[in-house]
């Protein structure tokens, strides 16, 4: 079928009203779309999914629009304002009810491919000349080609997912009675990246740091002002098309004269964190191709650099009231690092900085506006605080949105691991001693007490709104955990009757049972944790430090004992034996050769000194025991039936598995864990690949259904579920 030929009959469907009939797939991408909005399935920031998402959602918008848009003009007539200037689009369609414009193109051929954008922009730059300021929700496009070349399909996905451009895409054949038949296209969006969330150092952040113009105290503007600056620097960042955020918090500690009562903190996403993470973790393999080679050697030395681009009007305005200075480089994963994981405990965020404001853009932006409209926001997140109405700027969302892009999770995707429990414990715990320390302060000189109080709050977010998941979908969780306001300029008295009542609802209703190990790393994060962190330790009695001291090696040991014991068992892994013995002999006994026997495992136990009993618990113990114990989760989604798991993008999956396979070092599966999250896993080291080895991925894949305590493999056809 000739260009011409399309043209004349798309003409005729358009004002016949007919055009939406010879589209063959719009209800897959309608479902695909009502996905987003499930009232249970919270959105996720999935960096390999973000460009698929754009499409599906700009191809529902333009769809919407064709079944009654009209003709203004073909492709006979020139657009251009100069006559001398050839532009002709092939359709130009105006929709009046929306008062949005259709750029229709028609491509037949492969070598008019490269021309396609081309000539689309150059039409969207003519009628923004005839119709200035209009925006990208104002006019929109439409290619019809019978072929999507590597440069088109690229094109149109770098248009959509970085300039925020609506374009659809219908791929035109002729159907066995010679009409022509239409069916989106959806450009494979990028190489798989394999991650669901960003690299441990890919937020890059820095501070800004104000000082008093003068003696007297801060204009009482100010406030106003920074939040203003925020402001200014969030909206400059969309503006150059960056991806970050900026903190506004209030300085408790005032350690120096002249120092102004605020500062902010700055984040952004470094572009260059992605490609050594990537290649480290054999998701792709860019060592042959020469952008890939030259970046993968040098991406190290190159931070994000535009920083000083995006708060520079920010900065000029603040100088209104402040001086201001950019100062310290660091990532987010380390500011929010806790007091036993940095070596100057006292100089972190969480006993100095009380978050006021932020402000998100970029990527970070769109999700976080996303997930407040949601319709699952307030049944799952903000009913769960008794604040009250949450918006994007509080820190209560945004810091914990942050968090989880960041993969700064507390929550295991089987359930509730001891490691878990035990930094759950010892976060009530702290924040027991804080409220406490609050009641018996004066209202006037609470010093830092505000700031470890939220900081503290928000490390236990992630795991507060699980607790809520759990009990909501389970039928033996009978009483519903106790909601918590984290007070922190006065009501401390409330606050703490509030934590009290949920560390008892824990004991009485999330541990009951036989759940005596879990217990334990409970219990014990609830009393160890003031050898956690100066701040506590640091006025501890010694008659108390030594209470608690023996608690926890008394603890310790009886757990070595327990993994000693497992470790012998017919039924543990050699691998996990391995990995035990070798942690056990490396970290508790300065690399002592370990004797497999239980007399020589459990003289060895004796041996540990109290030291390593009390700085290895919390971190190598709970690693340790968690191989040997099964999570606790009151809600496994987890079934054996792909047909029960709605709105999957079955054709995106299937090119995720095939791209990844292309790397020879891996071997992609499809996984929903004990959560209900659909993700793509490596199985080319688990114990059962051997038996799927000969599976072509062409035809066929391995589905993984997880629960908290094993997983099962099935394979299953493409065509069960792809027509």
């Amino acid at each position: 079928m000739k260009e011409s030929e399309i043209q004349s009959i798309l003409e005729n469907l358009i004002q016949e009203e007919n055009f939406l009939n010879c589209i063959k797939n719009i209800d897959s991408i309608e479902k695909l779309y009502e996905s987003f909005h499930e009232e249970d399935k919270l959105p996720s920031f999935s960096i390999d999914y973000l460009s698929r998402k754009k499409m599906i959602v700009a191809a529902k918008n333009i769809v919407s629009l064709l079944g009654s848009a009209q003709i203004i003009t073909t492709a006979s007539k020139n657009i251009s304002l100069e006559r001398k200037e050839k532009l002709f689009p092939d359709l130009v369609l105006f929709h009046e009810e929306k008062c949005k414009l259709i750029i229709l193109e028609i491509k037949r051929s492969v070598k008019t491919a490269r021309e396609t954008l081309t000539e689309m922009l150059a039409y969207d730059h003519e009628i923004r000349n005839l119709l200035p300021f209009l925006s990208n929700f104002e006019i929109v496009f439409c290619i019809v080609s019978t072929d999507y070349s590597t440069l088109l399909n690229h094109s149109v996905a770098g248009l959509i997912t970085w300039e925020s451009k609506q374009i659809l895409c219908l791929h035109a054949r002729n159907s066995e009675k010679k009409e022509l038949e239409l069916e989106i296209h959806l450009p494979p969006s990028w190489t798989s990246f394999g991650m669901s969330n960003l690299p441990a150092s890919a937020i890059s952040t820095t501070n800004i740091v104000l000082y008093k113009n003068s003696d007297d105290e801060s204009s009482k503007d100010a406030e106003a002002a920074i939040f203003y600056a925020a402001s200014l620097i969030a909206k400059e960042g969309d503006r150059n098309n960056s991806h970050g955020f900026v903190i506004v918090w209030r300085d408790s500690w005032k350690y120096f004269d002249g120092a102004a009562d605020y500062c902010l903190i700055v984040g952004f996403i470094n572009p260059y964190s992605f490609l050594p993470f990537a290649q480290e973790i054999g998701a792709i393999d860019a060592s042959q191709n020469p952008l890939g080679q030259y970046f993968l050697e040098h991406s190290n030395n190159y931070p994000s650099y535009y920083c000083g681009e995006v708060v520079k009007k920010g900065i000029t305005f603040l100088k209104k009231y402040f001086t201001a200075h950019i100062e310290g480089f660091s990532n987010w994963i380390d500011d929010r690092s806790k007091a036993h994981q940095v070596y100057f405990p006292m100089n972190l965020l969480r006993h100095r900085a009380i978050p006021l404001r932020v402000e998100l853009w970029g990527a970070l932006g769109d999700f976080s506006r996303e997930l407040i409209v949601h319709p699952g926001f307030e049944k799952h997140i903000a009913s769960k605080f008794p604040q009250g109405v949450l918006g994007c700027e509080d820190p209560f969302v945004a810091i914990p949105l942050i968090d989880s892009i960041s993969g700064n999770t507390k929550i295991d995707d089987r359930g509730f691991t001891c490691k878990t429990l035990f930094d759950l414990g010892v976060s009530l715990g702290m924040l027991s001693t804080l409220y406490n320390t609050a009641i018996n302060s004066e209202k006037d000189d609470l010093k830092n007490l505000p700031a470890s109080i939220t900081w503290t709050a928000l490390d236990i977010y992630e795991v507060l709104m699980e607790l809520f998941a759990q009990y909501n979908s389970s039928d033996d969780l009978k009483k519903c955990p106790p909601l918590i306001k984290f007070n922190i300029d006065g009501e401390f008295e409330k606050s703490l009757e509030e934590i009290t009542s949920l560390v008892d609802w824990i004991f009485s209703e999330f541990l009951q049972g036989k759940r005596t190990i879990h217990r334990e790393c409970f219990n014990v994060g609830l009393i160890m944790y003031p050898l956690l962190d100066e701040l506590f330790s640091g006025t501890l009695p010694e008659k108390n430090r030594k209470s608690i001291s023996k608690r926890v090696i008394d603890s310790s040991t009886n757990i070595l004992k327990l993994i000693a014991t497992e470790c012998l068992s017919e039924y543990t892994a050699t691998e996990s034996i391995e990995i035990v013995m070798g942690t056990f002999s490396e970290k508790y006994l300065d690399n002592c050769e370990v004797n497999f026997n239980k007399e020589a495992l459990l003289s060895l136990v004796k041996k540990v000194s109290d030291e390593s009993h009390l700085s290895l618990y919390h971190d190598t113990l709970m690693d340790l025991i968690d191989m040997f114990t099964i999570p606790i989760n009151y809600r496994n989604f987890s079934s054996q039936k792909l047909s029960e798991y709605k709105y999957i993008d079955w054709t995106w999956i299937r090119e995720e598995i095939l791209g990844r396979k292309r790397n020879k070092a891996v071997f992609p599966a499809l996984r929903i864990n004990s959560m209900g999250r659909v993700e793509i896993i490596d199985v080319a080291k688990e114990v059962y690949f051997s038996g799927f080895k000969h599976i072509n991925l062409e035809e066929e894949f391995i589905f993984v259904t997880s629960s908290s305590s094993m997983e099962m493999a099935i394979v299953h056809k493409w065509n069960e579920f792809i027509s």
